[in-house]
């Protein structure tokens, strides 16, 4: 499913999904069987990807915030961005650059769920991943992002 969250005319965020159905306020929290304990509590698995011109270091302050909340937090750097070790000049597809960012998500265990979160041009590589693994996906955000339009 993927969320829209737009500013009111009273300055309040309001939340659509994609068929433009308003959405309730509803806690983050998930049930068991898709969130990792932590301390006993269930959390939520945020993967925050960064987009163009940027690292993963961009998320230091929303990954520190979302930790202190008790939530596991996973920061991708895709290739040729922020301490990747592959250069520009060898990336010959976009699928090269997204390629860390499907790696670690077929890494997952089988059952775990995950929310990811894609500003700019990491939205491309959100999109991919909402359809090569759907099952390891419950939520999308799209922050100021591309969305792949297949």
């Amino acid at each position: 499913m993927v969320i829209y969250i737009v500013m009111d005319s009273a300055g309040g965020l309001v939340k659509y999904t994609d068929k433009g159905e308003q959405l309730e306020e509803r806690s983050l929290q998930h049930s068991p069987e898709h969130s990792v304990p932590i301390n006993g509590v269930h959390s939520v698995h945020f993967v925050l990807i960064h987009g163009g011109s940027h690292g993963a270091w961009c998320w230091y302050k929303v990954a520190t915030r979302l930790k202190s909340e008790g939530h596991n937090v996973t920061t991708i750097e895709l290739a040729a961005s922020g301490i990747n070790p592959k250069q520009v000049q060898e990336i010959m597809s976009i699928s090269e650059y997204y390629e860390p960012l499907m790696t670690f998500l077929a890494s997952l265990p089988p059952k775990e769920k995950v929310i990811l979160v894609g500003h700019s041009v990491g939205g491309l590589s959100t999109s991919v991943a909402m359809e090569k693994f759907p099952e390891k996906i419950s939520v999308a955000v799209f922050v100021t992002a591309y969305v792949r339009d297949a």
